[in-house]
């Protein structure tokens, strides 16, 4: 006996839906955790924000290193280990008389390219170079 056509409709609307969650969420497994330089990795991506970079030179003291998310080679293989923004700075905040320990974390805006030099959106997996560059910052005093 087959179903009706509604509950059939219905099943496969669903399973649809559990396989767009499946593809978007299936990646985010394949990042984790990895520390860069903030001088050599970082300061670079404000390239396009110099007023940014000065103000969080002249504002912020780095206390230790930063940490981006790292790929890894089951979600990228073409950048397996490369680090990527969000990254997060253990800072002093010294913009009040002294200074203040503090999260800065910088957001950035990437572009991935292929082995032909082509930008990729959605699929990521042929990446084999990723462009970032700082788009703000946010900073959280600790508590």
């Amino acid at each position: 006996m087959h179903a009706p056509a509604s509950t059939s409709r219905t099943r496969n609307g669903v399973r649809r839906v559990l396989a767009a969650l499946l593809l978007t969420l299936l990646p985010l497994t394949g990042f984790a955790e990895g520390t860069v330089g903030f001088r050599d990795d970082i300061l670079p991506l404000f390239r396009n924000k110099p007023a940014l970079e000065r103000f969080v030179l002249a504002t912020f003291e780095m206390r230790g290193a930063a940490v981006g998310i790292r790929i890894s080679g089951a979600a990228i293989p073409g950048l397996s280990g490369a680090r990527i923004g969000p990254y997060t700075v253990p800072v002093d905040w010294r913009d009040h008389g002294k200074p203040v320990p503090a999260t800065l974390t910088i957001y950035t805006t990437q572009i991935f390219y292929d082995s032909h030099g082509r930008t990729l959106e959605g699929d990521l997996t042929q990446a084999v170079k990723v462009v970032e560059q700082v788009d703000s910052i946010s900073v959280d005093p600790a508590r």
